[in-house]
Order: C-alpha cells, then structure tokens, then sequence
C-alpha cells in the first residue's frame, strides 16, 4: 500500500514538487512533518536512537547538520529540503 507521500502528489523524472516542512510536537514526542505527513519521529533519550530522527516513511531520512544547526531531509537519498 503506498504510503500517504506517495498518494496525491505528483512527482516527474524522481522530483517531488512539494516543499513544506515543519516540527511538531504532540506533547510527549517531536516530530517531522512533510506536506502534512509525519516523516520522522525523534529519538527518545536514553534510548539508542537517543539526538537522532527516525523515519517514519520509507525512502525518507532526516538528520541535523552544521552550525548553526539545520535539518536535512533526503528522500531516495537525494536531499529535498533544508530548515533552519
């Protein structure tokens, strides 16, 4: 079943078109939204995945780079968004 980036967004020649980008947190946990759609979740502390983001959504990876610090994501292992 494709997951909810794949439905209802067109994409051509393996670029996505859509840009939007935000953390949220549900009060317990932080997450990375993508046009609308929880991507990454976190790691919890103590925990291994503890300073990390954990994907949610095949293809996705999200990770913090550089200072000042900014947010990477990579779909497919090309990057498509930066947030600083």
């Amino acid at each position: 079943m494709p997951s909810e980036i794949a439905r209802g967004h067109t994409h051509t020649s393996g670029l996505l078109f859509v840009s939007e980008a935000s953390i949220e947190s549900d009060g317990i946990d932080l997450f990375v939204i993508y046009n609308g759609v929880r991507i990454a979740k976190r790691g919890q502390p103590n925990s291994p995945q503890a300073g990390t983001w954990v994907s949610l959504e095949p293809g996705f990876r999200v990770f913090d780079e550089g200072y000042p610090l900014k947010l990477v994501i990579e779909r497919d292992g090309k990057i498509i968004k930066t947030v600083w």
